[in-house]
């Protein structure tokens, strides 16, 4: 399943209990600004570049490296155009488990 906004292309993959999210930005975006009281999540940036920040701790994304987000871990990404960020979830999205900060 594919979900499209001005800011980036998002597509959703089923696998095992989770899901598979592969995002590909249009434009320089911020992405996330939320937590998660059950999902966990596993980041990997596959091209371009960007920042990441969770619970308050900023860093420079570097391709190849993972970013793991444990449960109630607020996290975010700024990303530049035309990056490809991956990600592996161990459920599938729900927004009742999306929580904004």
């Amino acid at each position: 399943m594919t979900h499209e906004d001005q800011r980036r292309t998002l597509t959703s993959i089923p696998y095992l209990d989770g899901e598979l999210k592969i995002i590909i930005t249009k434009e320089d975006c911020n992405l996330g600004n939320h937590y998660h009281e059950i999902k966990t999540e596993m980041f990997q940036l596959l091209k371009g570049s960007g920042t990441g920040v969770i619970d308050g701790h900023e860093f420079k994304l570097l391709t190849g490296n993972h970013y793991p987000v444990n449960q109630k871990q607020r996290h975010s990404f700024s990303l530049k155009k035309d990056s490809i960020l991956f990600c592996v979830c161990s459920r599938p999205y729900n927004p009742e488990d999306d929580y904004e900060y």
